[in-house]
């Protein structure tokens, strides 16, 4: 069997799941990103028979309470919305924490601003060096035979060099019709894993 570990860039994974929802008509009460059972037993899906899992590596940030940038603010108590999504962004966490082979990486949220339809803008800061040191410390010492990476990001790309140099064979799984790796990733990856999506998240149960 083929050790793997799973890193899974939280906020990149979740914006491809929102477009699949909407492109493919997922009904919530099918697949909800925030029950984290059905969504573990999605990312578990991606192992193939000769594979077993090390563990998961999620990284993610939580939303702040409030911030300021430049002369705008932002706070909870501003829209009920904004208190609904930090709710809900805690409570998967502490759901996250509690399941078996399950490591929780937390990045930054920063607040940049409003956009031009007056939402809040945050950007995500910390998760790919994270990635890195973890990608780093898991090829060193050898501990795992495959990495499998949610992200699309080509950020990533120094630490699947390190990865691959050290003898880790790097998989980057893709979705159909949705959101490609680029070529630079496939680059460097060992497998690139193509995903139905919408299949697959129609058959978690």
């Amino acid at each position: 069997m083929k050790k793997v570990a799973i890193l899974v860039d939280w906020e990149n994974l979740r914006k491809t799941l929102e477009r699949a929802f909407k492109k493919f008509r997922i009904s919530p009460d099918k697949f909800s990103y925030n029950d984290v059972d059905k969504l573990l037993l999605f990312i578990m899906s991606l192992l193939e028979e000769d594979e077993e899992v090390y563990r998961i590596f999620f990284y993610v940030s939580e939303p702040p309470k409030e911030a300021r940038w430049r002369s705008a603010t932002y706070s909870i108590d501003m829209d009920e919305k904004y208190r609904k999504i930090y709710e809900n962004a805690v409570t998967f966490l502490e759901s996250l924490k509690t399941k078996d082979l399950v490591s929780i990486r937390k990045g930054k949220l920063e607040f940049r601003g409003y956009n031009s339809q007056n939402k809040p803008l945050f950007t995500q800061k910390q998760v790919d060096m994270l990635i890195g040191l973890d990608m780093a410390h898991l090829s060193y010492l050898r501990l795992v035979d495959r990495v499998m990476v949610f992200s699309l990001d080509k950020d990533l790309i120094p630490a699947l060099k390190i990865a691959r140099v050290n003898g880790l064979q790097v998989i980057i799984p893709t979705y159909k019709g949705l959101r490609q790796a680029s070529p630079e990733l496939q680059e460097h990856a060992d497998f690139i894993r193509y995903v139905d999506l919408a299949e697959r998240l129609r058959n978690i149960s």
